[in-house]
Protein backbone atom coordinates (compact mmCIF):
# COMPACT_ATOMS: atom_id res chain seq x y z
CA UNK A 1 0.00 0.00 0.00
CA UNK A 2 3.19 2.16 0.71
CA UNK A 3 3.79 2.07 -2.98
CA UNK A 4 0.12 2.08 -4.25
CA UNK A 5 -0.57 5.17 -6.37
CA UNK A 6 -4.08 5.63 -8.24
CA UNK A 7 -6.46 8.63 -9.19
CA UNK A 8 -9.15 8.05 -6.57
CA UNK A 9 -8.98 5.62 -3.48
CA UNK A 10 -12.28 5.03 -1.61
CA UNK A 11 -12.08 3.05 1.97
CA UNK A 12 -14.69 1.21 2.60
CA UNK A 13 -16.19 0.65 6.34
CA UNK A 14 -13.61 0.39 8.44
CA UNK A 15 -10.72 2.65 9.42
CA UNK A 16 -7.21 1.05 8.12
CA UNK A 17 -3.66 2.36 8.63
CA UNK A 18 -3.85 1.88 4.89
CA UNK A 19 -5.48 4.77 4.48
CA UNK A 20 -2.84 7.33 4.99
CA UNK A 21 -0.14 5.84 2.85
CA UNK A 22 -1.83 5.58 0.01
CA UNK A 23 -0.63 7.92 -2.50
CA UNK A 24 -4.04 9.17 -4.50
CA UNK A 25 -5.06 12.52 -5.91
CA UNK A 26 -8.86 11.85 -3.51
CA UNK A 27 -9.24 9.72 -0.85
CA UNK A 28 -12.79 8.69 -0.11
CA UNK A 29 -14.46 7.34 3.04
CA UNK A 30 -17.35 5.60 2.18
CA UNK A 31 -19.51 4.18 5.47
CA UNK A 32 -22.43 2.77 5.12
CA UNK A 33 -22.75 2.23 9.46
CA UNK A 34 -23.64 4.50 12.03
CA UNK A 35 -20.41 3.24 13.44
CA UNK A 36 -17.97 -0.37 12.79
CA UNK A 37 -14.83 -0.16 14.71
CA UNK A 38 -14.77 -1.61 18.36
CA UNK A 39 -18.37 -2.13 18.15
CA UNK A 40 -19.87 1.22 19.47
CA UNK A 41 -19.85 4.93 18.85
CA UNK A 42 -17.57 6.04 21.09
CA UNK A 43 -14.61 3.49 19.73
CA UNK A 44 -15.06 4.41 15.68
CA UNK A 45 -15.51 8.13 17.12
CA UNK A 46 -12.13 7.94 18.45
CA UNK A 47 -10.57 5.53 15.54
CA UNK A 48 -12.52 7.43 12.54
CA UNK A 49 -11.48 10.84 13.98
CA UNK A 50 -7.56 9.80 14.91
CA UNK A 51 -6.91 7.07 12.00
CA UNK A 52 -9.35 8.08 8.80
CA UNK A 53 -10.69 12.03 8.80
CA UNK A 54 -6.66 13.73 8.89
CA UNK A 55 -6.04 12.18 5.68
CA UNK A 56 -8.96 11.96 3.37
CA UNK A 57 -10.81 14.41 1.37
CA UNK A 58 -14.97 13.44 1.70
CA UNK A 59 -16.49 11.16 3.54
CA UNK A 60 -19.50 9.45 1.72
CA UNK A 61 -22.62 8.25 3.65
CA UNK A 62 -25.69 6.52 2.12
CA UNK A 63 -28.74 8.96 3.02
CA UNK A 64 -29.88 12.17 4.06
CA UNK A 65 -31.13 10.43 7.33
CA UNK A 66 -27.40 8.61 7.35
CA UNK A 67 -25.03 11.69 6.90
CA UNK A 68 -27.11 14.15 9.66
CA UNK A 69 -26.23 11.47 11.97
CA UNK A 70 -22.49 11.53 10.82
CA UNK A 71 -22.70 15.28 10.98
CA UNK A 72 -24.28 15.54 15.00
CA UNK A 73 -21.79 12.59 16.07
CA UNK A 74 -18.17 12.77 14.71
CA UNK A 75 -16.21 16.00 14.58
CA UNK A 76 -15.77 16.00 10.85
CA UNK A 77 -12.29 18.70 11.30
CA UNK A 78 -13.47 20.32 7.68
CA UNK A 79 -13.63 16.97 5.99
CA UNK A 80 -16.30 17.16 2.94
CA UNK A 81 -18.82 15.14 4.23
CA UNK A 82 -21.74 14.20 1.17
CA UNK A 83 -24.66 11.35 0.57
CA UNK A 84 -24.44 9.03 -2.35
CA UNK A 85 -27.71 6.58 -1.99
CA UNK A 86 -27.38 2.85 -2.92
CA UNK A 87 -28.01 0.93 -5.66
CA UNK A 88 -30.09 -2.41 -6.86
CA UNK A 89 -29.14 -5.13 -9.28
CA UNK A 90 -31.60 -4.39 -11.72
CA UNK A 91 -30.73 -7.55 -14.10
CA UNK A 92 -32.20 -9.57 -10.84
CA UNK A 93 -35.61 -7.95 -11.68
CA UNK A 94 -36.05 -7.17 -15.09
CA UNK A 95 -39.16 -8.97 -15.17
CA UNK A 96 -41.35 -10.23 -12.25
CA UNK A 97 -44.24 -12.80 -11.92
CA UNK A 98 -47.55 -12.58 -12.19
CA UNK A 99 -48.33 -11.79 -8.23
CA UNK A 100 -51.01 -14.76 -6.84
CA UNK A 101 -52.45 -14.20 -3.88
CA UNK A 102 -51.01 -12.33 -0.81
CA UNK A 103 -47.56 -13.64 -0.36
CA UNK A 104 -45.56 -11.42 1.90
CA UNK A 105 -41.86 -11.68 3.16
CA UNK A 106 -39.71 -10.18 5.93
CA UNK A 107 -35.85 -9.85 5.14
CA UNK A 108 -34.32 -8.45 7.55
CA UNK A 109 -32.52 -9.57 10.62
CA UNK A 110 -35.04 -10.57 13.43
CA UNK A 111 -34.53 -7.66 16.08
CA UNK A 112 -35.60 -5.08 13.58
CA UNK A 113 -39.25 -5.50 13.57
CA UNK A 114 -40.02 -9.17 13.58
CA UNK A 115 -41.69 -9.54 17.08
CA UNK A 116 -44.17 -6.68 16.29
CA UNK A 117 -45.05 -8.90 12.66
CA UNK A 118 -45.28 -12.13 14.24
CA UNK A 119 -47.79 -10.20 17.41
CA UNK A 120 -49.84 -9.08 14.41
CA UNK A 121 -50.28 -12.06 12.54
CA UNK A 122 -53.23 -13.85 14.34
CA UNK A 123 -55.31 -10.57 12.98
CA UNK A 124 -53.81 -10.26 9.70
CA UNK A 125 -53.91 -13.82 9.04
CA UNK A 126 -57.78 -13.97 10.15
CA UNK A 127 -58.41 -11.18 7.90
CA UNK A 128 -56.50 -12.12 4.84
CA UNK A 129 -56.87 -15.76 4.95
CA UNK A 130 -54.13 -16.77 1.62
CA UNK A 131 -51.80 -14.59 3.42
CA UNK A 132 -48.02 -16.19 3.54
CA UNK A 133 -44.99 -14.79 5.42
CA UNK A 134 -41.81 -16.07 4.02
CA UNK A 135 -38.93 -15.35 6.64
CA UNK A 136 -35.67 -14.91 5.10
CA UNK A 137 -32.78 -14.65 7.38
CA UNK A 138 -31.84 -14.92 10.92
CA UNK A 139 -28.82 -14.07 13.02
CA UNK A 140 -26.61 -16.17 11.27
CA UNK A 141 -27.04 -13.75 8.02
CA UNK A 142 -24.05 -11.67 10.14
CA UNK A 143 -22.45 -14.76 11.41
CA UNK A 144 -24.18 -15.05 14.53
CA UNK A 145 -25.37 -17.52 16.02
CA UNK A 146 -29.56 -18.67 15.63
CA UNK A 147 -29.84 -19.99 19.57
CA UNK A 148 -29.86 -16.53 21.16
CA UNK A 149 -32.80 -16.01 23.57
CA UNK A 150 -34.56 -13.55 20.80
CA UNK A 151 -34.21 -16.32 18.31
CA UNK A 152 -35.78 -18.53 20.18
CA UNK A 153 -38.43 -16.46 21.18
CA UNK A 154 -39.48 -15.54 17.39
CA UNK A 155 -39.19 -19.73 16.84
CA UNK A 156 -41.58 -20.55 19.40
CA UNK A 157 -44.41 -17.69 18.22
CA UNK A 158 -44.16 -19.40 14.86
CA UNK A 159 -45.22 -22.86 16.43
CA UNK A 160 -47.75 -21.94 18.52
CA UNK A 161 -51.08 -23.18 17.33
CA UNK A 162 -52.37 -18.76 16.72
CA UNK A 163 -49.90 -18.77 14.02
CA UNK A 164 -51.20 -19.38 10.62
CA UNK A 165 -49.61 -19.67 6.80
CA UNK A 166 -46.07 -19.03 7.85
CA UNK A 167 -43.34 -20.60 5.96
CA UNK A 168 -39.94 -19.91 7.50
CA UNK A 169 -36.36 -20.36 5.39
CA UNK A 170 -33.69 -18.31 7.38
CA UNK A 171 -30.76 -17.42 6.13
CA UNK A 172 -31.67 -18.00 2.40
CA UNK A 173 -29.01 -17.46 -0.25
CA UNK A 174 -29.23 -14.75 -2.57
CA UNK A 175 -30.70 -16.56 -5.46
CA UNK A 176 -33.37 -17.99 -3.75
CA UNK A 177 -34.03 -14.34 -1.72
CA UNK A 178 -34.47 -12.37 -5.42
CA UNK A 179 -37.28 -15.33 -5.91
CA UNK A 180 -38.70 -14.98 -3.23
CA UNK A 181 -39.18 -11.25 -3.19
CA UNK A 182 -40.32 -11.71 -6.83
CA UNK A 183 -42.94 -13.73 -6.00
CA UNK A 184 -44.39 -11.50 -2.92
CA UNK A 185 -46.88 -8.93 -3.08
CA UNK A 186 -46.00 -6.84 0.08
CA UNK A 187 -42.98 -6.58 1.82
CA UNK A 188 -44.03 -6.83 5.60
CA UNK A 189 -41.45 -4.74 7.82
CA UNK A 190 -42.77 -2.79 10.77
CA UNK A 191 -39.43 -1.91 11.68
CA UNK A 192 -38.35 -0.15 15.01
CA UNK A 193 -34.28 0.35 13.82
CA UNK A 194 -32.98 3.59 12.09
CA UNK A 195 -32.08 2.19 8.94
CA UNK A 196 -29.29 4.34 7.19
CA UNK A 197 -30.46 2.99 3.73
CA UNK A 198 -32.33 -0.23 3.70
CA UNK A 199 -31.39 -1.45 0.28
CA UNK A 200 -33.95 -5.04 0.68
CA UNK A 201 -37.03 -2.17 0.76
CA UNK A 202 -35.69 -0.71 -2.91
CA UNK A 203 -34.92 -4.03 -3.84
CA UNK A 204 -38.83 -5.22 -2.60
CA UNK A 205 -39.78 -2.14 -4.76
CA UNK A 206 -38.16 -3.37 -7.76
CA UNK A 207 -39.53 -6.76 -7.29
CA UNK A 208 -42.76 -5.35 -7.28
CA UNK A 209 -43.20 -6.29 -3.49
CA UNK A 210 -45.05 -3.03 -1.51
CA UNK A 211 -43.37 -1.83 1.45
CA UNK A 212 -45.57 -1.57 4.46
CA UNK A 213 -42.87 -0.34 6.94
CA UNK A 214 -42.53 2.51 9.26
CA UNK A 215 -40.91 6.10 9.24
CA UNK A 216 -37.90 5.23 10.49
CA UNK A 217 -34.55 6.40 9.63
CA UNK A 218 -33.51 6.73 6.19
CA UNK A 219 -36.91 4.67 5.25
CA UNK A 220 -38.90 7.77 4.62
CA UNK A 221 -36.84 8.62 1.72
CA UNK A 222 -36.07 5.04 0.78
CA UNK A 223 -39.68 4.41 0.71
CA UNK A 224 -42.07 7.02 0.19
CA UNK A 225 -46.05 7.75 -0.15
CA UNK A 226 -45.93 6.73 -3.77
CA UNK A 227 -44.47 3.50 -3.49
CA UNK A 228 -44.96 2.05 -0.43
CA UNK A 229 -47.24 2.58 2.70
CA UNK A 230 -45.45 4.27 6.09
CA UNK A 231 -47.05 4.04 9.48
CA UNK A 232 -45.55 6.36 12.79
CA UNK A 233 -43.16 4.80 14.81
CA UNK A 234 -45.27 3.24 17.89
CA UNK A 235 -43.06 0.15 18.55
CA UNK A 236 -41.84 0.49 21.80
CA UNK A 237 -38.04 -0.88 23.38
CA UNK A 238 -36.87 -0.77 26.44
CA UNK A 239 -33.74 0.78 27.62
CA UNK A 240 -31.68 -1.85 26.01
CA UNK A 241 -32.81 -1.62 22.84
CA UNK A 242 -35.00 -4.74 22.92
CA UNK A 243 -38.89 -5.68 21.66
CA UNK A 244 -41.86 -4.00 24.53
CA UNK A 245 -45.22 -4.99 23.22
CA UNK A 246 -46.81 -2.49 22.13
CA UNK A 247 -50.60 -3.63 21.02
CA UNK A 248 -51.40 -0.30 19.65
CA UNK A 249 -48.96 -0.94 16.99
CA UNK A 250 -49.98 -4.08 16.30
CA UNK A 251 -53.45 -3.10 15.84
CA UNK A 252 -52.41 -0.24 13.32
CA UNK A 253 -50.16 -2.36 11.29
CA UNK A 254 -52.42 -4.89 10.69
CA UNK A 255 -55.25 -2.23 9.97
CA UNK A 256 -53.01 -0.64 7.01
CA UNK A 257 -52.04 -4.01 5.95
CA UNK A 258 -55.36 -4.83 5.34
CA UNK A 259 -56.18 -2.08 4.13
CA UNK A 260 -53.74 -2.00 0.83
CA UNK A 261 -54.30 -5.95 0.39
CA UNK A 262 -58.23 -4.70 -0.23
CA UNK A 263 -57.61 -1.75 -1.99
CA UNK A 264 -56.26 -2.77 -5.46
CA UNK A 265 -56.37 -0.02 -7.62
CA UNK A 266 -53.99 1.98 -4.64
CA UNK A 267 -51.92 -1.25 -4.65
CA UNK A 268 -51.49 -0.92 -8.73
CA UNK A 269 -50.26 2.26 -8.31
CA UNK A 270 -47.76 1.46 -5.06
CA UNK A 271 -46.13 -1.07 -6.97
CA UNK A 272 -45.49 0.46 -10.93
CA UNK A 273 -44.52 3.74 -9.18
CA UNK A 274 -42.24 1.55 -6.89
CA UNK A 275 -41.19 -0.53 -9.21
CA UNK A 276 -40.50 2.26 -12.14
CA UNK A 277 -38.10 4.50 -9.17
CA UNK A 278 -36.75 1.60 -8.54
CA UNK A 279 -35.10 0.34 -11.80
CA UNK A 280 -34.23 4.05 -13.42
CA UNK A 281 -33.50 5.65 -10.12
CA UNK A 282 -31.46 2.87 -8.31
CA UNK A 283 -30.04 0.90 -10.82
CA UNK A 284 -26.27 0.31 -10.07
CA UNK A 285 -25.69 2.52 -13.39
CA UNK A 286 -27.39 5.38 -12.90
CA UNK A 287 -25.39 5.22 -9.36
CA UNK A 288 -22.19 4.52 -10.90
CA UNK A 289 -22.72 7.79 -12.81
CA UNK A 290 -23.14 9.36 -9.79
CA UNK A 291 -20.51 8.07 -8.08
CA UNK A 292 -17.90 9.30 -11.29
CA UNK A 293 -19.86 12.76 -11.05
CA UNK A 294 -18.92 13.17 -7.45
CA UNK A 295 -15.15 11.94 -8.08
CA UNK A 296 -14.46 14.65 -10.75
CA UNK A 297 -16.09 17.86 -8.27
CA UNK A 298 -14.17 16.53 -5.47
CA UNK A 299 -11.25 16.60 -7.44
CA UNK A 300 -11.71 19.93 -9.10
CA UNK A 301 -12.26 21.50 -5.49
CA UNK A 302 -9.42 20.20 -3.65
Amino acid sequence: YKNLECDFYVQYRKATRFTQSVDAKVKIFWTTDQYTDGGSIARSKKTWEQNVFPYIDALCCISQFHMDYIKDNFDLNGVHLYFQELGIKEEDYWSIPEKDGNKMIFCSVPHRGLAYLLDAWVDISTRIPDAELYITSDYRLWGGRPDNDLYKKFINKIEDEGIRNIFGEWKVPRKRLVELQLNASFMVYPSIYDENFCVSSMECQAAGAIPVTTKTGALVTTVNKYSGVQLNKFAKTDKHGLYVEDEKFTTLYADALYDIVNDSDRADKLRKYGRNRAMTKYSWKTIEKQWSKKFAEIAANK
